[in-house]
């Protein structure tokens, strides 16, 4: 009968055989589990980001743009030609071709203006902190049509207005 007893002491587990039960696994706390999530979806927005940059269609940018520009401007703003972006670079720039740019409504039907190329360039520090820091703006064949009717309007006059009150 003692034999039978001892087998069955061995067999039992620590905790019937009364040692104290394992401890279990240390918990991470839900801070640390937020702070994973949190830095895997800021990880996730990064690597988004760089992977638009290297393999954007910039091109597919020039509609959205113009509308954009269109309505801070109110008036038809077209990029009918190439859009080039070059990102990687603390001096990014950018470049359009065949920019138009529409009268107001009064001013007739011809563009305002008409630029062969656009080249932009800005320092991107600056721009982080909200700062506008443009090292170059450069356009190549501008034709500019500016005029002014007898009430005294100017057509480039909403242009100047209507970007400086979007700021």
């Amino acid at each position: 009968h003692e034999a039978m007893e001892r087998a069955r002491r061995d067999l039992q587990s620590p905790s019937e055989a009364g040692a104290p039960p394992p401890e279990p696994p240390p918990r991470r706390s839900r801070f640390r589990i937020a702070l994973y999530v949190l830095g895997g979806v800021f990880g996730a927005l990064i690597l988004t980001i760089v992977l638009f940059l290297l393999f954007a269609d910039w091109n597919a940018l020039r509609g959205p743009i113009g509308r954009y520009a269109s309505g801070k401007l109110h008036r038809e703003v077209v990029l009918a030609g190439d859009l080039k972006v070059h990102p990687w670079s603390w001096t990014p720039s950018a470049s359009v071709e065949r920019l138009r740019i529409g009268n107001p409504a009064w001013a007739g039907p011809a563009p305002m203006a008409e630029i062969d190329r656009l080249q932009m360039q800005i320092r991107l520090l600056p721009l982080l902190k909200g700062d506008v820091d443009l090292m170059l703006v450069q356009a190549d064949r501008p034709r500019v049509d500016l005029k002014r009717d007898k009430a005294g309007r100017a057509n480039w006059e909403s242009v100047r207005r209507n970007t400086l009150a979007s700021r």
